[in-house]
């Protein structure tokens, strides 16, 4: 087995971002990885008037994490199209190689949210762990009047068009980066699994929430009673599934944003949850799943050598479960 070639991501995604910056490609924004370590970088520069965020062209980061395993590179298609999303796909195949693993995904079929509501303890809502983004069939939320959902069951909000809001990650003199909005990057975090904020991902979002709310004070608001504010009760609403009902912690990023859980009764009644029209019960059964779920799978986050394994060897061939399929 050949040594590893340790590259630079900025480089490997350069001749990409180019590529999907043609006038026929479909919008995209790129998630994570990049994005993140320009965020956490002190010379970076956010210019919320311009949706811009500026960043040294001296930052890198390796293609490797720290635990040797490839790192991956996330790409979020702004239509529900599978065309669309095929076309990207091969796009940064095309253009990245093998160089990093490769995750392009688009917005679900919101038909799925009707069918978990209605088989609230079936194989699918029960293989819910991780939120999405679903609208309409072959739709795309910059040009059709439809509103998209995040869902990770038994959850669901609406998802303001603002909030979908494409920025400029820009590095150096050439190169521009499709991403989403400072404030968008930390709900993304926040509500990824049902778990909450990962444990693997606390320190790096403590730090780039510290980092973020410092040179764009502006975010928080964004976050709490702007744009990102359904998605960021979601929030909360995963917070209240991990946390024990007696003393429950309040997560606090940036020293400026609290992640606070609900009282349990309040669950039952938050309009986030999917199961209101249902009997008492059932609600009850749903809650009481979900965080199992969740505190199960947080400790399993907690242990780094089951982290560094399910990355290695599950995450690559477990795509119908990452990507609620």
């Amino acid at each position: 087995m050949g040594a590893k070639e340790e590259l630079n991501c900025i480089d490997i995604v350069k001749p990409y971002v180019e590529a999907i910056g043609c006038k026929d490609m479909p919008r995209v924004q790129l998630l994570g990885g990049v994005g993140s370590v320009a965020l956490l970088n002190e010379a970076t520069v956010i210019k919320a008037d311009e949706k811009r965020i500026v960043a040294p062209a001296s930052i890198s980061l390796s293609n490797y994490r720290d635990d040797g395993n490839q790192r991956d590179i996330e790409t979020l298609v702004l239509s529900s199209n599978q065309e669309h999303t095929k076309q990207v796909e091969a796009c940064a195949k095309q253009t990245m190689g093998d160089k990093l693993i490769i995750e392009v995904f688009g917005f679900g079929d919101i038909r799925r949210v009707g069918e978990l509501k209605a088989r609230p303890f079936g194989f699918k809502a029960l293989n819910s762990w991780v939120s999405d983004r679903y609208m309409e069939v072959g739709a795309d939320w910059a040009t059709d009047s439809t509103t998209p959902l995040r869902m990770l069951f038994p959850f669901s909000a609406p998802i303001p068009i603002d909030a979908l809001e494409t920025w400029t990650l820009e590095i150096g003199d050439d190169l521009e980066i499709p991403v989403p909005s400072p404030g968008a990057v930390i709900i993304n975090y926040l509500i990824r699994s049902i778990s909450g904020l990962r444990d693997k991902d606390s320190r790096k979002i403590e730090q780039m929430g510290a980092a973020i709310f410092k040179k764009s004070p502006e975010q928080v608001d964004w976050i709490i009673d702007g744009p990102g504010r359904s998605q960021f009760e979601i929030a909360r609403l995963l917070h209240t599934l991990r946390e024990p009902k007696q003393d429950p912690k309040v997560l606090t990023i940036g020293e400026k944003l609290a992640v606070c859980a609900l009282q349990s009764g309040q669950i039952l009644e938050h309009p986030a949850f999917m199961l209101n029209d249902e009997d008492r019960r059932t609600q009850q059964t749903a809650i009481r799943l979900a965080a199992a779920k969740s505190r199960a799978l947080h400790r399993a986050e907690s242990v780094s050598f089951l982290v560094t394994a399910f990355q290695k060897y599950v995450e690559p061939r477990v795509g119908s479960i990452i990507h609620n399929k």
